[in-house]
């Protein structure tokens, strides 16, 4: 199922709302997501820099996943992605500073961060090939 994710400061917790929807879902201390995109609004930027005041503006969407999917595909350890709608306009690799526009998979952990595995980056040095989300299987 493919949500959005974005850190709920007031609960201190990331809201997960149905992409399709836009509908609450749910509200957890950790989140695993798969083929994300991050994305920020730049409308909703620019009103937090006029008015000095945070709002949802800012979010991952992906699909759903465990928490094992994230062990296995690299051992539990991820680049850390930062955002701060005052000093950048978009998502950016803690280590490069690169532009983080899609993640293979995201943790968004209970200390309300957020890491990346990226694919972006080796996809255009041709190191691997991007993978298709496969839909669930109903029975």
């Amino acid at each position: 199922m493919k949500v959005r994710a974005y850190r709920n400061l007031t609960k201190n917790c990331w809201s997960i709302i149905d992409a399709k929807s836009g509908r609450l879902m749910f509200h957890c201390d950790e989140v695993v997501l798969q083929f994300c995109k991050l994305i920020v609004r730049e409308p909703g930027r620019q009103r937090v820099l006029q008015e000095k005041r945070k709002n949802v503006h800012a979010f991952v969407e992906g699909f759903l996943t465990s928490k094992q999917s994230w062990r296995n595909l690299n051992g539990n350890m991820g680049i850390r992605i930062l955002y701060n709608p005052y000093r950048m306009n978009c998502f950016q690799w803690s280590i490069s500073q690169l532009p983080a526009k899609e993640s293979q998979m995201c943790l968004l952990g209970e200390d309300g961060r957020l890491y990346g595995a990226p694919y972006l980056e080796a996809i255009e040095l041709g190191y691997l090939s991007k993978p298709t989300p496969s839909l669930p299987r109903t029975f």
